[in-house]
């Protein structure tokens, strides 16, 4: 149980160590509501924050423009798929469920970079 603590600690570590750019991003994709399939400006910042931490994003699969997947890892760990959509509803914006899923995204990073760290141990 002990080695299970120290993870959680670590992932809360790193949630900590990224809230100023996560919160950045949330804040950014919150007050520039974007269409759907519109959605650059905020690929662009989700996308950005993985590549930052070394977490390469694929942009523009499934013949969309704005669908986009990264992956960590190799081919004989877990795999974990999140799927989130953050387009805004026109006249409205993003509303109380845009703000939830923009939280998912910042947490999926954090966790992502935390994965990618410990991918080899």
């Amino acid at each position: 149980m002990r080695e299970i603590d120290d993870l959680k600690r670590q992932v809360i570590e790193e949630v900590d160590r990224l809230a100023p750019d996560l919160w950045a991003a949330a804040l950014s994709i919150g007050q520039n509501p974007e269409l759907g399939h519109q959605e650059h400006k905020s690929v662009a910042t989700l996308t950005g924050l993985l590549e930052r931490g070394g977490i390469e994003a694929e942009v523009g699969i499934a013949n969309l423009p704005t669908a986009w997947r990264a992956r960590i890892g190799g081919r004989h760990r877990p795999t974990v798929a999140i799927l989130a959509e953050f387009d805004a509803l026109p006249g409205i914006g993003h509303g109380f469920a845009g703000a939830t899923i923009e939280q998912a995204q910042a947490i999926e990073t954090a966790v992502a970079e935390f994965l990618q760290v410990h991918a080899a141990a």
